[in-house]
C-alpha cells in the first residue's frame, strides 16, 4: 500500500505537472508560429489569415489564439510539397498547336504532315495549356463535324490531343479538356465527340464521355472507339 502511495504521489508531483507544462509550452509555441505565419506566408504550404472571423480567440500569453490559427500552424509545419507550375488554359494559334503535335500525336513527322483537314477553317478552334514560362505543353483542336450515328447538333469533333511528354501524368490534359468543354458549351455546342484510342478511352470516360459503337482500326494509330459527351 505504501509503495502504491509513493508511486501515485510521484505521478501527481512530477509526471502530471511535467506533461501539463509541456502541453502549455507547445500551445505557446504554436500560437507564436501562427501569429508569425499570419504576417508572412512566404514558403508556407498554405497561407491562413490570423483570424478569418474576427477577434473571437482568447488572448493567451500575449497572443490572440483561435483553433483556426492552431490548425494553420500545424499544417505549415508539414514538409513542403513540390508544387507543379501553374497551367493556364486558353485558345492558342495553329502554329502553337503544331509545335505540340510534333512532340506528341505526330512525333517523327514533318511539319507539313502535322496539319489536319479543317485546321485553318474559320470555325476551327485550337485550345492549349500554357506553363508559367509561356510554353504550350498540351493542345487539342475542335472542328465542326457531325458525330457518326448521332443527330445531335451542333457537334464538335475533338482531334489531335497531345501533351508534352515532360508534363504527362500531371493532370494537364484533364485541365485542357475541362476548359474546352466549358468554352464549347458557352459557344452553343451540344455534343463533343472524338475517335478515342483504346489506350486513352478511360481518360475520356473519366471526363464524362461515353463510348459508342464497336471498336475499329484507325491506321496507323491502332484500335479506337467513338466517345461522345453531350453538353
Amino acid at each position: 500500500m505504501f509503495a502504491d502511495y509513493v508511486r501515485a504521489s510521484a505521478f501527481r508531483s512530477f509526471i502530471f505537472p511535467s506533461a501539463w507544462l509541456f502541453g502549455f509550452a507547445t500551445i505557446h509555441w504554436m500560437a507564436a508560429l501562427a501569429s508569425k505565419s499570419a504576417k508572412s506566408s512566404d514558403n508556407l504550404l498554405f497561407s491562413f489569415p490570423v483570424n478569418p472571423r474576427g477577434p473571437r480567440g482568447k488572448k493567451f500569453l500575449g497572443f490572440r489564439l483561435s483553433l483556426y490559427e492552431l490548425c494553420a500552424s500545424v499544417v505549415n509545419l508539414l514538409p513542403p510539397m513540390s508544387r507543379e507550375s501553374p497551367i493556364i488554359c486558353r485558345l492558342i494559334t495553329l502554329d502553337e498547336a503544331i509545335s505540340v503535335r510534333l512532340l506528341t500525336v505526330r512525333a517523327g513527322k514533318t511539319r507539313e504532315e502535322c496539319f489536319l483537314p479543317g485546321d485553318e477553317h474559320p470555325s476551327t478552334l485550337h485550345y492549349g495549356g500554357v506553363d508559367e514560362t509561356g510554353r504550350v505543353v498540351c493542345t487539342l483542336t475542335m472542328i465542326d463535324k457531325a458525330a457518326p450515328n448521332s443527330a445531335i447538333a451542333p457537334a464538335r469533333q475533338l482531334r489531335a490531343m497531345g501533351t508534352d511528354p515532360k508534363v504527362q501524368g500531371k493532370g494537364v490534359g484533364r485541365l485542357v479538356v475541362e476548359f474546352t468543354v466549358a468554352d464549347q458549351k458557352k459557344r452553343g455546342a451540344k455534343l463533343i465527340w472524338c475517335n478515342a484510342r483504346m489506350s486513352a478511352l478511360g481518360f475520356y470516360e473519366r471526363l464524362g464521355f461515353i463510348a459508342h459503337g464497336p471498336e475499329f482500326e484507325l491506321p496507323p494509330w491502332g484500335p479506337h472507339r467513338v466517345a461522345m459527351l453531350e453538353l
